[in-house]
């Protein structure tokens, strides 16, 4: 089994998507958020897919907002109300490589793919 079939596992078992800071345009992320989980919630600033805002909205929440800063409000009411959170700045970095490939058109492209670890197994669709 490979990473996005143990992704889409773990999407199909989750009560809720909580999708931040994309478009939602890659193939098969867009399904796997917006397909799998009962409730769906996007923090993006600009418009996804209109059947993934749709389904927000129906079914969880659609933000039109910084992720940092719904992040930091979510923080606050998790510690009961502290005011002042400040999401801590990035110090690690994700493995990534370099692939290539063709599209329909025969055009080559280079796409940089960061990688999270799969080796883990604490996963957030998971909560004790």
């Amino acid at each position: 089994m490979d990473d996005i079939d143990v992704a889409i596992d773990h999407c199909e078992v989750a009560d809720v998507a909580l999708v931040l800071g994309t478009s939602l345009r890659v193939e098969p992320f867009c399904e796997m958020a917006g397909d799998f989980a009962n409730h769906l919630i996007i923090v993006n600033l600009q418009k996804t897919l209109p059947r993934l805002d749709k389904r927000a909205e129906d079914t969880g929440v659609r933000l039109f907002a910084s992720c940092d800063v719904v992040m930091a409000r979510v923080m606050q009411h998790l510690m009961d109300g502290e005011t002042g959170y400040v999401i801590p700045p990035w110090t690690g970095q994700h493995p990534s490589e370099i692939c290539y490939f063709e599209d329909d058109h025969g055009h080559t492209a280079m796409v940089n793919v960061l990688a999270g670890s799969s080796k883990s197994t604490h996963f957030p669709s998971v909560l004790a």
